[in-house]
């Protein structure tokens, strides 16, 4: 049986090993120019946030579906209601982007209690933004 990783207001290392592997697995099938958790202001709880070209070129059903797919095949697994695709120009990511760049690789940057642009990041860990 699947064990779920319990997604909630606390990061946990699980959730960053967890979320570090899907995205290596990821990048077989997509194009990953930011990968991130963030934790939303309402309700408080984690999002692993991923952004790509795919959803505004193929779509974000499309791109959901290659992500459940890879999510199946970890365990402990990551529930795809905790994933958020979006594109490379959504406009919170280009603020990100604006303010920091980790370049091509994977990294492990806290980014806490930052504000950019005039909004509020109250935290956020960065895998990559580039």
């Amino acid at each position: 049986m699947d064990q779920k990783i319990l997604v909630g207001d606390r990061l946990t290392d699980e959730m960053i090993s967890v979320g570090r592997e899907l995205v290596q697995r990821l990048e077989k099938k997509l194009t990953i120019v930011g990968a991130f958790w963030y934790l939303l202001p309402e309700p408080i709880k984690w999002r692993l946030v991923l952004s790509t070209p795919a959803v505004r070129i193929d779509g974000p059903i499309k791109s959901y579906q290659k992500v459940q797919r890879t999510a199946k095949q970890l365990i402990p697994t990551i529930d795809v209601a905790d994933v958020a695709l979006i594109s490379d120009k959504e406009p919170f990511y280009m603020m990100l982007k604006s303010a920091i760049h980790t370049g091509q690789g994977l990294g492990s940057i806290r980014f806490t209690n930052n504000v950019i642009n005039g909004q509020h990041i109250s935290d956020a860990f960065l895998y990559r933004v580039s």
